[in-house]
């Protein structure tokens, strides 16, 4: 099964049962102009499909990046790799 098929074959579904997360905090390596907006944002299962296809397997391992199901702990990494 290649990539995209597994991806896809996670948002069969949806968000149905209980307890399920429907949202995530994505945090990446901040550049040297970055800001809040750049290395913390809020998506769904859909958006992060497309944000992990669309960066490629090589820039995502780069980016250090990691997903939060916890705003206040996403919001604390990012505002460390701001520093």
């Amino acid at each position: 099964m290649d990539r995209r098929t597994m991806l896809k074959s996670t948002l069969i579904g949806g968000a149905k049962t209980a307890g399920a997360i429907r949202k995530f905090w994505v945090v990446s390596d901040a550049g040297p102009e970055s800001t809040m907006v750049d290395v913390l944002y809020a998506t769904d299962m859909r958006g992060l499909v497309r944000l992990i296809l669309g960066t490629g397997e090589r820039d995502w391992l780069e980016s250090n990046t990691l997903i939060y199901d916890n705003e206040r702990e996403a919001r604390k990494d990012a505002e460390a790799r701001l520093v």
